[in-house]
């Protein structure tokens, strides 16, 4: 565990995932600038994944597209329930 960080509006708490672990919640919102995978127990996206990018989203439980969530001509994107094993 690491110290909290708050800005005054929020407190921020970090913790260190051992190898193979995956963060309970990801919610992205965000456009993807680089290929890459994403794993989390629960997955949530309204991302946009422009063309030549390749994204594989790895969910333990959930994979949610959410409105907004676009996969751009020429983009690659996989989303499968596997690989998450928090203890």
């Amino acid at each position: 565990d690491c110290s909290g960080y708050s800005d005054g509006q929020a407190t921020f708490n970090f913790y260190r995932l051992k190898s193979g672990d995956c963060l309970e919640v990801i919610d992205r919102k965000i456009t993807d600038i680089e290929s890459k995978d994403i794993q989390a127990v629960k997955i949530t996206s309204q991302a946009t994944i422009n063309a030549g990018f390749n994204i594989n989203y790895k969910g333990g439980n959930v994979i949610e597209l959410k409105p907004g969530f676009d996969a751009k001509s020429g983009a690659i994107f996989t989303g499968k329930i596997e690989g998450c094993n928090n203890k």
